[in-house]
């Protein structure tokens, strides 16, 4: 007889909420403006939005436009064909005077300060948000229509409000998955280390599409949890509808397909029976086919088997999961400074452990009750590193789509480290760890080397 399902976690506690909230709000305050990765170029996507221009699907670039515009804003003028050039470079022009009067050149030691610049090539030269897909800018863009607010700075301090949003969703998001798996104590765990993991965190204030793309992501998982068990059809739809949404966000966000195409697969085998599995690969066929025409002129999909080999082999290789776990633990100043490296190692230890206790847990029999959830979460989680390798170049932040997953399988995996006697042990442990993280990059990355600019 088949054990009954293990209950949801209750309502998000008090205290999580709080700080949930609290420390959302002191990061509206810590951020400096335009101190978010790449925030000039999304809020100008974002701003062309808002005028009520609406971005094409696809780049539709003309050559003859490279004879007026620089890169970047030729790029803008592929996103946006109807768009008239003067307004494409008054737009840069108008972010460019607001990052001088903001004094970002003194925070980042990456570029030279280009007072007087026309276009956004004196920071960076080719680069644009125009190549990423127009949903996340389509809601910045509505969200921007609202904002009672004046002047560049305050819009993007406006947007940040919506980065806000989404942080405090996702928080919940992940509190309840781990309900999925354990009692309320690692739910809470997992709760406490989604609020205050620095980088997440950091996301709060950060215009940025990782933001919308993490929370469609997070809801898909979520979904696909609670239809495992409960079987209602709602579960499938929202599942299918965030799945469907999530590439024309980012293309970090096709993990989502996982979790929609997982509960698809259970409906079948339900509905169907024997049958079950000639449907489920054809409707598995159906989800990459459109996954990959959806990503086809994304920065994910190559354009060919050549490029493809080219990106898992600069993918695969140890930088780049170096610099993955460099920007996951934190890293200020657009990535210009990062925690202690003995701070580093004592991560990797903590991760050893955990990883040791998820696969002494994952075999138990006390988790038989939660091994599907668990199977599904590690699927989610080995879908978005397989994305990352995929793209050919790491940041933390192309894993936090799949950050319910990681953040509940990493308390499910320290609970289960800490057995027999030492079980009490575990929560303590898991607050200092955490404590010590978010103290460090708070004070040494956040607060003197972005707020204070010091030693900048």
């Amino acid at each position: 007889m088949p054990a009954p399902p293990r209950p949801p976690a209750p309502p998000c506690p008090r205290w999580l909420v709080v700080l949930t909230l609290a420390v959302a709000l002191l990061s509206q305050w810590m951020l400096p403006p335009f101190m978010g990765e790449d925030e000039p170029w999304h809020l100008e996507y974002a701003e062309h939005v808002a005028a009520g221009h609406l971005p094409s699907t696809s780049m539709v670039t003309r050559v003859a436009d490279l004879a007026t515009l620089s890169p970047s804003q030729y790029q803008v003028a592929g996103r946006f064909p109807g768009l008239d050039h003067g307004e494409i470079r008054a737009k840069q022009a108008e972010i460019l005077a607001a990052l001088d009067a903001s004094d970002v050149w003194r925070r980042v030691d990456w570029a030279e300060d280009p007072s007087g610049a026309v276009s956004f090539d004196a920071i960076h030269p080719g680069i644009s948000a125009a190549a990423q897909p127009p949903g996340y800018y389509l809601l910045a863009g509505a969200w921007l229509r609202l904002c009672p607010f004046d002047g560049t700075i305050a819009r993007l301090r406006w947007l940040r409000l919506l980065s806000a949003l989404c942080y405090v969703a996702v928080v919940g998001l992940c509190y309840h998955c781990a309900g999925r798996l354990g009692g309320p104590a690692p739910a809470a765990a997992v709760g406490a280390l989604a609020a205050l993991m620095p980088m997440h965190l950091r996301q709060a204030a950060t215009v940025n599409p990782d933001v919308l793309a993490k929370l469609v992501v997070a809801l898909a998982t979520y979904v696909a949890l609670r239809g495992l068990s409960d079987h209602r059809r709602r579960w499938l739809l929202i599942a299918a509808l965030a799945a469907g949404v999530a590439p024309w966000i980012k293309s970090t966000a096709v993990s989502a397909v996982v979790p929609a195409a997982v509960l698809a697969l259970v409906f079948l085998r339900r509905r169907f029976g024997r049958t079950w599995p000639v449907l489920g690969l054809a409707l598995l066929g159906a989800t990459i086919a459109g996954a990959v025409a959806a990503l086809r002129s994304g920065p994910v999909i190559p354009a060919n088997l050549s490029r493809a080999l080219e990106r898992l082999q600069d993918g695969l290789a140890a930088p780049n999961w170096i610099e993955l776990f460099r920007t996951l633990l934190g890293a200020f100043g657009w990535y210009g400074r990062t925690v202690p490296s003995w701070f580093a190692a004592l991560a990797v230890v903590a991760l050893v452990v955990a990883l040791i206790g998820l696969l002494r847990g994952v075999r138990s029999e006390s988790a038989s009750t939660s091994r599907p959830a668990l199977l599904l979460l590690i699927l989610v989680l080995l879908t978005q590193f397989a994305l990352v390798a995929l793209r050919g170049e790491a940041a933390g932040r192309y894993l936090y789509p799949a950050l319910p997953a990681a953040t509940a399988l990493a308390a499910f995996g320290w609970w289960s480290a800490w057995a027999g006697r030492l079980r009490p042990a575990a929560a303590p442990s898991f607050a200092f760890l955490l404590t010590l993280w978010f103290a460090l990059a708070f004070f040494d990355g956040a607060l003197l080397h972005e707020r204070m600019a010091l030693g900048s």
